[in-house]
């Protein structure tokens, strides 16, 4: 029955209720100037019970009008805190992780400075000399830090180290501890597609945040024009770098990213959870946003990212901090 239909069977108040619960957001025109116009309400179906029924309702209501009162200000007021406080929440908890706060240290774990030299070295036999050839180290020497280079030559960073570490990790610069590439996107020979058969095509608007560790390729391309950029296996992180600096997020699917993402590659050396917690603390955003070039779009390239300045603790705590901090972050609005 059509509003205009009702008969005076139908109690006004039982129809002030029924509208109250409309999800208007159907019967709205225009994008200019949103409105609803008379005749797309009268045009409205309602349920109409029988008269005796529309009463208890009301009465139903009336009586519990004040709990409903408290409810809509509860919500409203949690909804307000989840806008408020949920990032700087989970900020104050990664930033506590990566300073090595968050969980205690094992004195039998083994140290970070051991960790360094295996990737190292596995990197070394893996690719060759020429791997570790621009491959700085930093040192602490008491209240200072220097960084370390391959002509022997060395240089006080004291002055970029921004918080104290635990000491049984390790200052790094990322490029010791990852292995990154750059997307590019298939030439106009290889349109898109969207085969869910093909090949994953992730682009930053992929990049979902609000889930921890997964980010879902819109496009697909075909395997040939997949075979222009580098590989991504299943566990690489996707950092974005051009415009909105340092989004980032975990795939499970394997495939290939554009230009405007740097793609970490899994390395069974590092916990890529713990890596990927790391990468969304304000300290590394505000080094990439730092490092980034200054023209209209933020651009931050390879070069500069893999030299972005890392704490790195024992393999076993990276492995105790993703947990606890997964565990944390199931009650924070990612």
């Amino acid at each position: 029955m059509a509003l205009d239909d009702l008969s005076e069977k139908v109690v006004f108040e039982y129809i002030e209720l029924f509208l109250q619960g409309i999800n208007y957001e159907t019967i709205i025109t225009g994008s200019a100037q949103p409105q609803i116009t008379q005749q797309s309400l009268l045009k409205l179906y309602i349920a109409i019970p029988p008269l005796a029924e529309q009463h208890r309702i009301i009465e139903k209501v009336n009586k519990h009008a004040d709990i409903f009162t408290e409810l809509t200000i509860a919500r409203q007021r949690y909804k307000h805190i989840l806008s408020e406080t949920p990032t700087s929440l989970r900020q104050q908890l990664i930033q506590t992780a990566i300073q090595g706060q968050l969980v205690p240290q094992n004195p039998n774990d083994e140290p970070a400075s051991v960790l360094l030299e295996r990737i190292a070295k596995e990197r070394t036999q893996k690719i060759g000399k020429k791997a570790t050839k621009s491959t700085s180290r930093i040192e602490r020497r008491g209240s200072k830090t220097y960084e370390l280079f391959p002509d022997s030559t060395e240089k006080d960073i004291s002055d970029e180290i921004p918080f104290e570490i635990p000491d049984s990790w390790e200052w790094a610069r990322l490029e010791r501890i990852v292995d990154a590439v750059t997307g590019k996107t298939p030439s106009k020979g290889e349109p898109l597609n969207y085969n869910t058969n093909d090949v994953p095509f992730y682009k930053p608007a992929d990049i979902n945040e609000s889930e921890v560790t997964t980010a879902r390729a819109a496009e697909f391309v075909s395997e040939r024009g997949a075979k222009c950029a580098p590989w991504l296996p299943s566990g690489s992180i996707l950092v974005n770098c051009i415009g909105n600096i340092g989004k980032c997020s975990m795939i499970q699917n394997p495939g290939i990213c554009n230009q405007q993402i740097n793609a970490i590659l899994p390395n069974s050396s590092i916990n890529m959870l713990w890596l990927l917690f790391l990468l969304k603390s304000s300290f590394m955003i505000g080094q990439e946003i730092a490092h980034s070039s200054a023209t209209t779009i933020s651009i931050l390239n390879k070069t500069s990212f893999l030299g972005l300045l890392v704490p790195v603790p024992p393999r076993h705590e990276q492995e105790r901090i993703a947990f606890s901090l997964q565990a944390y972050l199931r009650y924070v609005s990612l």
